[in-house]
């Protein structure tokens, strides 16, 4: 997986969610990090990736 898209994709298979759903899923997730971020805030997202 490789683009957003793909993400939403696999989101909206894996939970049972219409794309739409999961792209906002998808979104909401990635604006409340950007904005922790922003703030200079840490965040871990422990096992992501690994």
């Amino acid at each position: 997986m490789t683009t957003k898209n793909e993400l939403i994709a696999a989101v909206a298979d894996e939970a049972k969610l219409t794309k739409a759903a999961a792209a906002a899923a998808v979104d909401a997730t990635f604006d409340i990090i950007a904005q922790a971020l922003q703030k200079g805030e840490e965040v871990k997202l422990i096992g992501f990736g690994s």
